[in-house]
């Protein structure tokens, strides 16, 4: 991130909310402002120990290769039924 040379402002919502979080923490005084809405984060202990799973999961699948499974586990993460999923996956698109 450090090739960012000017300013800018930020907006993100649900996930994106994330990700312009991290993002404006990591680019400090280049973000002007930063705008997000319905950032997903549950600090509960389920939350918690869901999330943990979860990123323990996507390490597994990224240095695998497998993006595409990386991806629907995402989906179910985000509670995209599997029929939905599995609907995307077949889909010629």
């Amino acid at each position: 991130m450090n090739e960012f040379a000017g300013s800018g402002y930020l907006y993100g919502m649900s996930s994106g909310a994330a990700l312009a979080l991290y993002a404006a923490s990591e680019l400090g005084d280049k973000i002007r402002k930063l705008a997000i809405y319905d950032v997903p984060y549950d600090s509960s202990d389920d939350g918690r120990k869901a999330t943990r799973e979860y990123n323990k999961q996507l390490s597994i699948l990224l240095s695998s290769g497998k993006r595409g499974d990386a991806v629907a586990l995402f989906m179910k993460f985000v509670g995209t039924p599997d029929e939905q999923i599995n609907g995307m996956r077949n889909s010629p698109m």
